[in-house]
């Protein structure tokens, strides 16, 4: 299917049209004096645009909805004019097409566009397109009922206003497009109009062109009092609008798989750049929105974004559709481009749509430009809780910056103070009071402790699960000494109480960034013991654990004798699963301490005290060296029991029995396959203690059986590599066991050779 068959078929189906702005906010928010200057140049340009001769018609429009859209008594007062004076047609229609998407039905536009209504059927097609706006206003449904019923008028002009009467939820236009249908005497093609004016009207798609199906509707619903018939109405088209959409979405698909795959096809860069700049200036907008989704997955796909589509995308801010905006907004919040900042900014002053707004917003939360905190600060001020939400976050977003503004920094506090504690018609939701609590934390404003704390109370129903995770990120983010160790002990209670495990998971987040060392306890129940019972909040809390051994205030004399005591290696879990566990618990708090005693024994001028923490530091290298034996963790083991030989071996009167922890590394640089260190060393060991020789001549044996008995071959390279390895020792190794290692040789390569 090509292109121009999708667009027929959009426009066939009436969707382009259908998605309409539904969240207009009441007021725009105040702009500053370069922002205002900027608006100003725009509109002169769009005012040229629309009344200059050789404009083409989708120019036109979009200039007209740009004045629209711009908010301004100024901009307004020349469309009225351009639509009043007789003068200029093509920019009276466009004017007209713009209006159908007016969220302020201006009254002072209804006189005008009845006007403009008349034997031009393209004229009249387009006034009622904008007199549909004023549904409640009963005296333009009247005039669009007299007209439509005028049989003396030009028929497509009729049929243009039947059609536009179906945009009114009225029983009254009800009553008269039933009337029409049942004129057996009327143009066939306005009845026709009325049976589709009322599928708009009422979403009843089955009905039709069925003249009996509609009156057997109209008989059954014709005495219902009018609210109730509205409210059943509202409810189809409902309905109707959702099934639309759907279709809608699945055509935009279309679109933009035809236009991606037109791309992809395309030569090189250059042709690239046209075909995008083409689609993004296209008069429809699902392809400025399909041109521009294809523009923000070139920078996903990490694709270079041609400078002019930049340049066309930033010139789109104010486009006349808000789905074009949301979408080209959402682009350049992808492609991260600072110097939209600017048309940003300049839309925000007037932009009423919520959606569209909430993107600009976000945008610029994400710019992180710091010129934008006072247009935010009127996003917080926003009836619309959702509204005010993408304000405070994105102010969130630039705490930092604000942080280092210290006037900036109390306006912003107290502003969002104001609205947190807002009443009467700007209630603030568990949303937006978890937003603003949270960015109140981000900003570290001290004054907001015990609301943070009064926060974490659950018996208060303010208080929802959004406002205690925030709540607990805000006391995580004190800064002062006493109010840390407050927000701490707060924390504990959370983390301990709380019945929501979110929350629990967050304030266990948050004990990390204000708690000390004497949380530890608590954590470690948390963690560890039967309290909590989600192993998200469990996870969390014993990683956290492991964080805390490493902090200053954990001594090493703390971690040895109390927290590795916790971890014991007992007679009632040798042998069992548990044990496994058990080794890893120990290494993290072997690692921390050893972690310390590095650092004391390399910055410690006090000979004995260097000394001292040498001495613990070999010790603790065994302890862990076993932890990863028990894991089969060889190359670490090898690197610990190292470690502690390197010190015990230059100590003549070391309490150690060096002969043990000799066999230990031996049988690690063994499971290692490091079988020329492991000679080397055993070598060395003979030499220096004959009466060694036995045990670890046991050692080579026994591995070179383990190898030997593998189903792998590589096993029996490794054995074979071994023996290799044992053959050039000097000493050697107890005769016997030479010579069964001898034969396990011969019985390793025949096995060998058979494979």
């Amino acid at each position: 299917m090509s292109i121009a068959q999708l667009l027929v078929l959009c426009v066939g189906m009436g969707l382009c049209a259908l998605i309409f702005d539904v969240h207009a906010q009441p007021a725009p928010a105040a702009v500053n004096e370069a922002t205002e200057q900027s608006i100003q140049k725009d509109i002169a340009a769009q005012n040229e645009i629309l009344i200059a001769p050789d404009s083409r018609p989708e120019q036109r429009e979009q200039a007209a909805a740009r004045l629209l859209l711009r908010q301004k008594a100024e901009s307004r007062a020349f469309l009225l004019d351009t639509l009043s004076e007789n003068k200029n047609r093509a920019a009276q229609l466009a004017v007209a097409r713009a209006l159908a998407g007016d969220t302020l039905r201006d009254p002072a536009f209804v006189e005008p566009l009845q006007k403009l209504m008349g034997r031009d059927w393209s004229a009249t097609e387009a006034a009622v397109g904008a007199l549909a706006s004023f549904q409640d206003n009963k005296p333009v449904l009247t005039e669009l009922i007299n007209f439509a019923a005028n049989s003396t008028m030009v028929p497509k002009s009729r049929i243009a206003t039947v059609r536009g009467i179906g945009a009114f939820v009225n029983i009254k236009a009800a009553a008269f497009l039933i009337k029409l249908i049942q004129n057996t005497e009327e143009d066939s093609q306005v009845r026709n109009a009325a049976m589709d004016a009322l599928v708009d009207m009422t979403g009843l798609q089955s009905n039709g062109r069925d003249t009996g199906e509609w009156n057997k509707w109209w008989d059954a619903n014709r005495a219902k009092p009018e609210e109730q018939w509205k409210a059943e109405q509202f409810q189809m088209v409902a309905r109707h609008y959702d099934q639309k959409s759907r279709e809608l979405q699945k055509l935009r698909q279309r679109i933009q798989i035809v236009l991606k795959r037109d791309y992809q096809a395309a030569l090189d860069e250059a042709q690239r750049t046209s075909m995008i700049l083409s689609w993004l200036k296209d008069s429809e907008p699902s392809i400025r929105i399909v041109a521009a989704i294809i523009v923000s997955e070139q920078k996903i796909n990490g694709d270079k974004i041609a400078l002019p589509a930049t340049e066309q995308l930033r010139s789109m801010i104010g486009d006349s559709s808000a789905e074009v905006r949301i979408q080209v907004i959402s682009t350049l919040r992808e492609i991260n481009d600072p110097a939209a900042a600017v048309p940003l900014l300049n839309q925000l002053a007037v932009e009423r749509d919520s959606d569209v707004i909430i993107a600009i917003a976000q945008t610029l939360g994400r710019l992180q430009q710091i010129k934008a905190v006072e247009s935010l600060l009127g996003v917080v001020k926003m009836d619309s809780n959702r509204v005010a939400e993408s304000g405070v976050d994105a102010l969130r977003n630039l705490s930092e910056p604000i942080r280092a503004n210290a006037d900036l920094y109390a306006q912003v506090c107290a502003t969002l103070r104001n609205r947190l504690n807002g009443t009467g018609p700007k209630l603030v939701s568990d949303s937006l009071r978890g937003a603003l609590i949270e960015a109140l934390g981000q900003l570290r404003d001290t004054t907001m402790l015990q609301t943070f704390i009064a926060a974490l109370d659950t018996t208060n129903p303010k208080n929802a699960v959004p406002v205690r995770v925030a709540a607990c990120k805000g006391l995580g983010g004190m800064i002062d000494a006493k109010d840390r160790e407050q927000a701490a002990g707060e924390l504990v209670n959370t983390m301990r109480r709380d019945p929501e495990a979110a929350v629990r998971l967050e304030a266990v987040k948050n004990i990390e960034l204000v708690g000390t060392f004497s949380q530890a306890d608590a954590v470690y129940q948390q963690a560890l013991g039967s309290r909590e019972s989600d192993k998200s909040v469990r996870d969390a809390a014993y990683a956290l654990l492991v964080k805390m051994y490493k902090w200053p205030d954990a001594s090493v004399n703390a971690l040895l004798f109390t927290w590795l005591e916790r971890f014991k290696i007992t007679d009632a879990i040798k042998g069992t699963p548990q044990v496994a566990q058990v080794y890893l618990r120990r290494l993290d708090v072997l690692l921390a301490a050893r972690g310390k005693l590095i650092k004391e024994s390399t910055s410690n001028a006090d000979p004995a005290s260097k000394e001292s923490a040498l001495e613990k530091l070999a010790t603790i290298q065994q302890y862990i060296a076993e932890a990863y034996e028990n894991g089969e963790r060889w190359e670490e083991a090898v690197a610990s029991y190292r470690a502690s030989l390197d010190y015990y071996q230059t100590r003549k009167n070391a309490a150690v029995d060096v002969t043990s922890l000799s066999e230990r590394f031996i049988r690690s640089l063994l499971r290692s396959a490091s079988y020329t260190e492991s000679t080397q060393f055993a070598a060395s060991r003979i030499t220096a203690a004959p009466t060694e020789t036995e045990s670890i001549s046991y050692l080579f044996r026994t591995e070179i059986e383990r190898l030997k008995d593998s189903s792998k071959p590589d096993d029996w390279r490794s054995a074979v590599k071994l023996i290799e390895e044992i053959a050039k020792m000097r000493p050697t190794l107890k005769s016997h066991y030479a010579d069964k290692i001898a034969q396990y040789h011969d019985e390793i390569k025949g096995k060998l050779k058979g494979i």
